[in-house]
């Protein structure tokens, strides 16, 4: 299934994803071991990663009021603003997509380790 098939035929019409969380991926780049052993590409996939779901994370906290705004017909008409939110946030969506993918690629290519890998191999 891709975003296509998913939210994206209804992220105009209203409908609000949840907050993306990234604290794994933000922790990831925060671990000094991570860091002196990972390589360039994946640091880089993972820094793209948090900076595209925080990105979207951002317009969905700014997005929502305006559409309950919109849709209680108050007295501050926010079409103008709602309308750059969603342009700005729906023109993330392929990036969220391509980040979302390689780091679940990448999860499957490099499991975690576990603390009974290291006792079978010793």
């Amino acid at each position: 299934m891709t975003h296509y098939t998913s939210y994206k035929k209804y992220f105009r019409k209203g409908l609000i994803i949840k907050e993306f969380n990234c604290s794994t991926a933000t922790q990831m780049l925060g671990n000094p071991l991570f860091m002196k052993y990972a390589s360039d590409d994946t640091i880089k996939l993972v820094n793209d990663y948090v900076v595209h779901l925080s990105l979207a994370n951002g317009y969905r906290r700014v997005a929502e009021p305006l559409s309950l705004q919109k849709s209680f017909a108050s007295t501050v008409e926010p079409s103008g603003w709602l309308e750059s939110v969603f342009k700005n946030w729906e023109a993330l969506l392929p990036s969220l997509k391509k980040d979302v993918m390689a780091v679940i690629e990448l999860s499957a290519t490099h499991p975690p380790k576990t603390a009974t890998d290291g006792a079978a191999s010793s």
